[in-house]
């Protein structure tokens, strides 16, 4: 009877041990696409500022934004930022583009504009492009 106990307690354990390994295995190959996933949006926002100006590039985020979340697709909605980021890089400037944006002082420090709602250029939107708008405007003042 006691070797049927330990046998079954063995059992689970190995289970544990087994469900544990794939996570992890899974985790990490998530994460290493995901990487990839970063760097090829990055890629798409830089090619595209090469094409248009800020504005171009914020329409742009936003409408991605935008689709992302309509369809509940978190990953998605993340993308914008990285390229929004991306295509700030490589943009012509818009003449205008930061005279609507909130001061660093009105709103709250660099550090935490990415946790705020900021009224940019008469949207409102939460984290992502606004913030990076901001920080490009900010960057060019």
């Amino acid at each position: 009877m006691a070797t049927a106990k330990y046998f079954v307690i063995g059992c689970i354990i190995v289970l544990v041990l087994a469900v544990v390994l794939v996570v992890i295995v899974v985790g990490g190959i998530f994460y290493l696409g995901l990487g990839k996933h970063i760097e090829d949006v990055e890629a798409e926002g830089v090619e595209f500022g090469r094409k248009t100006d800020q504005q171009g590039c914020q329409d742009e985020a936003i409408r991605r934004l935008k689709s992302a979340r309509r369809s509940g697709d978190l990953i998605r909605a993340q993308d914008a930022q990285m390229f929004i980021y991306g295509c700030f890089q490589t943009c012509r400037p818009t003449s205008g583009f930061c005279s609507d944006a909130p001061k660093e002082d009105s709103f709250s420090p660099c550090g935490n504009g990415p946790r705020i709602v900021a009224g940019l250029r008469g949207r409102r939107m939460a984290t992502g492009p606004a913030s990076t708008c901001l920080w490009k405007c900010r960057t060019l003042v």
